[in-house]
């Protein structure tokens, strides 16, 4: 309270209080009052303070009781703060079997030293509340590259939301980047057409409305291999889509059926999203993991096989009996006497032989063909097979 004033000794503050006022200049007469207390209250919070501003203050003390009033000095505070970023954005999401790539760009004039880069499993903020992660602190804006390594094995079936925060001295968010989002392919062979579908990338107006007028268009990647082809190598990358607005697509393999080389009935393919502006700038990229399946090959049997002819015909040999297969693609062949006893058993065709290395007797045979594939099931073919031995 103010000394000068005669106070009651029984409770010397009842009567007394206090106006707190804040401007951003000398002129007292703009001021705005942002407190009234009693006389027995002595602090005051400013929330929401506004970097490098002056903020003064004065406080006016009232004697209710007797009609006095008093003034503080008048006390500045500049809000000295680190000039923050003027630009923050996620630019590309590069999704690896090992983790999550992320490139992002900051504003390099800035002197903030506290960024983080986010993880959320919804585009919305507050659903994302539960489950946003900190992937990663740092203190520089020339960093430019982060990697998740969190939950590889749900980042492969999840999507994930990436954003970079900057934050102030008071741990309070200045700026932040947009959100950039994993795309998660999800493939359906049926026949020799591989179906195809994957999330959507974001456009993200609500954290950037100058967004507005950008659009979403997504590439198919496809990767093959021969025979000759080692199924970790690079094998034939092929674009087979590009443009598209929609998040799906269905890839007909036909072509590749009885080349020759003979391909494997393992294809590869992965996704790129664009973010275009207007003027077909790429603004951000997101680009899935590449992921594997195999297709359901067409298969024809022989009808005969002569053990003991040399030839060939359309490049089959007529001793050895073997599914002609129109791609690469593992097989178990079992081939029964008339009596159900096992002749053959084996992935490498038979060549009228039983196990112990003697040619059978003409007649007919029943053979059991299994054709495997990981993801489009099992081909089984039963019939039966004629071993004749032509005179020479």
């Amino acid at each position: 309270g103010y000394e000068a004033w005669p106070l009651n000794a029984s409770a010397p503050y009842r009567n007394i209080r206090y106006q707190l006022y804040m401007g951003h200049d000398l002129n007292w007469n703009t001021y705005n009052q942002i407190g009234d207390y009693d006389g027995y209250s002595n602090r005051h919070s400013v929330t929401n303070v506004q970097e490098n501003q002056d903020y003064y203050f004065y406080i006016k003390a009232i004697r209710m009781d007797k009609g006095y009033e008093s003034y503080s000095n008048l006390y500045l505070i500049h809000t000295k703060m680190a000039r923050r970023p003027t630009y923050v954005s996620v630019d590309s999401v590069i999704a690896t079997n090992n983790g999550n790539r992320i490139y992002y760009t900051i504003d390099p004039n800035s002197r903030v030293s506290d960024y983080k880069l986010w993880r959320w499993e919804q585009p919305d903020t507050a659903q994302s509340i539960f489950s946003a992660k900190t992937i990663e602190g740092f203190d520089v804006p020339t960093k430019s590259m982060s990697i998740d390594t969190n939950d590889t094995w749900a980042a492969r079936t999840r999507t994930f939301y990436y954003k970079v925060d900057a934050y102030n001295g008071c741990n309070d968010a200045v700026l932040v980047s947009n959100l950039c989002n994993t795309i998660i392919p999800r493939l359906s062979p049926k026949g020799n057409v591989v179906s195809i579908q994957w999330d959507p990338l974001i456009l993200d107006t609500q954290r950037k409305p100058d967004r507005a007028g950008n659009r979403i268009e997504y590439s198919i990647y496809r990767r093959s291999f021969t025979v000759n082809d080692d199924i970790s190598g690079p094998g034939n990358l092929e674009r087979i889509a590009n443009g598209l607005s929609v998040t799906e697509y269905a890839d007909d393999l036909s072509g590749f059926k009885g080349q020759s080389p003979l391909y494997r009935i393992r294809f590869n393919y992965y996704i790129e999203a664009l973010e275009l502006s207007p003027a077909n700038d790429t603004v951000t990229l997101s680009r899935s993991r590449e992921i594997s399946t195999e297709i359901l090959p067409g298969v024809t049997m022989p009808t005969a096989i002569a053990p003991n002819d040399p030839r060939s015909e359309n490049g089959h040999e007529r001793s050895l009996f073997k599914p002609v297969i129109d791609f690469e693609a593992n097989f178990i062949l079992t081939i029964y006497d008339r009596w159900g006893g096992v002749v053959y058993h084996g992935n490498q065709g038979w060549d009228g032989r039983n196990s112990r290395g003697e040619y059978v007797k003409e007649g007919t045979y029943v053979y059991r063909l299994v054709v495997s594939t990981a993801d489009a099931g099992d081909i089984i073919k039963t019939g039966s097979i004629s071993v004749v031995y032509p005179k020479k």
